[in-house]
């Protein structure tokens, strides 16, 4: 499967241990048995949807779905056991969220604020978090490691009147208390967010980022 235009690109992908969900902002949603052969899912594929975000709990994808509403938009997350029947759980009242899954509850968060977070504990109703975080906090992506939520993304504070950026990770047990933890700049210059990390996994006993500019970082452990 090939994406022509230029607009559009495979922005998430997600394997399920059963099928492949892939999406794409121009295309619409897709899935997949082998990684060779996809479908589209055209009830889901429609120009005033995308799917910005999804997880799988290991019996089903839960998804977020920015609805363009006219430019009113509004997060949809929706939930399918098999990539092509799609149904609604619920709706939150804002354009974009990234989700992530524990193994106990669900998180969705404005990546732009995460102070603007919903914890849910079957992806149905959904609460406002008091998470102790501010606007300043922002999160380039989320996951979980061992039942702890896990974000990533430079934060902002004030040094001696002047605003600098810094790397750090976040870790939430709950989704309310988190941890900052400050990631050591190698260097002795500023790189201007060059060592941003943009995803990760832990596989073969590491933590596993690749980040901006093709850089690549590892730990052996993370601060819970």
């Amino acid at each position: 499967m090939t994406f022509k235009d230029q607009f559009g690109d495979l922005s998430q992908i997600l394997w399920t241990g059963k099928f492949f969900v892939a999406s794409d902002q121009v295309y619409g949603v897709y899935i997949s048995k082998d990684g060779l052969s996809w479908t589209k899912v055209s009830s889901v594929s429609k120009s005033d949807y995308w799917l910005t975000s999804m997880v799988s709990d290991g019996k089903r994808v839960v998804a977020a779905f920015q609805i363009y509403n006219n430019g009113n938009q509004y997060t949809k997350i929706m939930q399918s056991t098999n990539g092509t029947t799609w149904t609604a759980l619920a709706t939150i009242g804002i354009n974009e969220v990234q989700l992530a899954w524990n193994g106990q509850q669900y998180m969705a968060v404005y990546p732009y604020d995460p102070s603007k977070m919903w914890i849910s504990k079957n992806a149905r109703q959904w609460s406002r978090s008091a998470a102790n975080l501010d606007y300043n906090d922002n999160f380039e992506f989320v996951t979980s490691f061992g039942g702890n939520f896990f974000a990533f993304n430079d934060s902002i504070k004030e040094v001696d009147g002047d605003y600098v950026t810094y790397n750090a990770y976040y870790t939430s047990r709950d989704g309310v208390k988190w941890k900052e933890v400050a990631v050591q700049n190698k260097y002795d210059f500023d790189l201007n967010g060059d060592e941003m990390m943009l995803d990760g996994i832990k596989a073969y006993g590491k933590y596993i980022f690749v980040g901006a500019y093709g850089q690549i970082m590892y730990t052996n452990e993370l601060q819970f």
